[in-house]
């Protein structure tokens, strides 16, 4: 479902480049959830994930995360915009990031 199933077309306006993030994004999503258990995210840019797994990420790779949670959840609505992504801790829900992507082109 979603991006880790872009089998319908994405939007005309940003085509290929959301099916291309969409593939990236679904490979990067694939690999956290078969990583760690603590790991849920939803079609509205909301992530779940362990405190410790989050800390243990390099920079790169929490913002590689959060532009992909957001490339799921603009290809699951169909509508390319700004999109809020917000990372909570699994323990006890703290908010351990929020960013806003508006930037789908890589």
């Amino acid at each position: 479902v979603g991006c880790q199933d872009a089998s319908e077309p994405a939007p005309e306006e940003n085509g290929a480049r959301l099916m291309q993030g969409c593939a990236e994004a679904g490979r990067l999503l694939g690999q956290m959830s078969s990583a760690g258990g603590s790991f849920r995210y939803d079609r509205e840019g909301n992530v779940r994930i362990g405190r410790e797994l989050w800390t243990s990420l390099p920079s790169g790779m929490q913002d590689g995360l959060i532009k992909a949670i957001a490339y799921h959840a603009v290809y699951e609505t169909g509508e390319p915009g700004d999109q809020v992504v917000t990372v909570r801790a699994s323990e006890n829900d703290e908010i351990l990031a929020q960013q806003t992507v508006t930037e789908f082109d890589r």
